[in-house]
């Protein structure tokens, strides 16, 4: 039997909804690379994020990506507690004007540098996720959230005055980075963003000197092929990778007082589980 088989058997049988979770997103991911044959050369995002839906009489369900702030400050000393990432790089300021609603010109103040990019955004692929109403209890609040997955085509386009725009969007952003130990290349990032928004930069400038921030986490996986190169088993460990990223933060206080608080390792109960197919040795990564 093949290796993708065994593990998949492995995971299905230990864990089915992370499983299903996860053939979900292998098959999108297919889905799409398929669908990029046709479309422009850019680069493939895959992210991960929480948020709530918000409904209103006449409207589409709106995806609210924003958490509370004590959430947050939980998330931020998990993420500062683990030693071995690749790359953190300290909080950092950009500039994100919407010229439409798939059209944005984004500046990065960073390390004395400010970098101006234009891209098209061709949104590809959305799955929603919420945790297991059989998993344990825990107070963690951000049980309660959605876990949604987008893929989307980032297209270069050629530089704009920024003259006119519908939105703008301030945000201040720290960045983890950490190196997938069983997918050659591929990185995981994490992001944790305080943001702003306004109709014009006015606007927003002072919302952020007025108002409390909005809050979010973003969990992107870096460097994925937008050609189909890689085997299913490989498809399979990097979903499975994600996911388990995010289950990691979901159940970061049931563990915590068992054991050390260094970030990401705090849930390998889980992950040794589904790891009992003598493969790999660690997905989570």
């Amino acid at each position: 039997m093949e290796t993708h088989d065994n593990f998949r058997i492995n995971l299905y049988r230990k864990y089915p909804q992370l499983a299903g979770a996860v053939e979900d997103l292998v098959d999108a991911y297919n889905t799409v690379l398929s669908d990029l044959e046709s479309l422009p050369d850019g680069e493939l995002e895959i992210e991960a994020f929480f948020g709530k839906l918000h409904y209103s009489k006449g409207r589409s369900p709106q995806f609210d990506n924003n958490i509370p702030d004590a959430v947050v400050k939980r998330l931020s000393l998990m993420l500062d507690g683990y030693t071995e990432w690749d790359e953190v790089q300290d909080w950092f300021l950009v500039y994100d004007y919407y010229l439409s609603t798939k059209e944005r010109v984004r500046v990065i103040f960073s390390d004395e540098k400010r970098t101006v990019t234009t891209i098209k955004k061709h949104s590809l692929s959305r799955k929603d996720f919420s945790y297991s109403e059989n998993a344990e209890e825990s107070a963690w609040e951000l049980r309660d959230f959605l876990t949604r997955v987008c893929m989307k085509l980032e297209e270069p386009r050629e530089s704009v005055p920024i003259a006119e725009f519908d939105s703008v969007k301030i945000s201040v952003r720290k960045s983890y980075l950490i190196r997938s130990s069983n997918l050659d290349k591929i990185k995981f990032r994490f992001d944790l963003i305080q943001f702003w928004t306004g109709q014009t930069l006015k606007e927003a400038e002072s919302s952020m000197s007025t108002d409390r921030p909005r809050l979010t986490l973003e969990c992107e996986i870096v460097n994925v092929p937008r050609e189909n190169i890689l085997a299913e088993r490989d498809k399979f460990i990097m979903f499975t990778g994600l996911l388990i990223k995010i289950q990691d933060f979901l159940d970061f206080p049931v563990y915590y007082d068992h054991v050390s608080p260094t970030g990401l390792q705090v849930n390998r109960k889980m992950n040794t589980k589904i790891l009992k197919t003598g493969t790999f040795n660690n997905v989570a990564n």
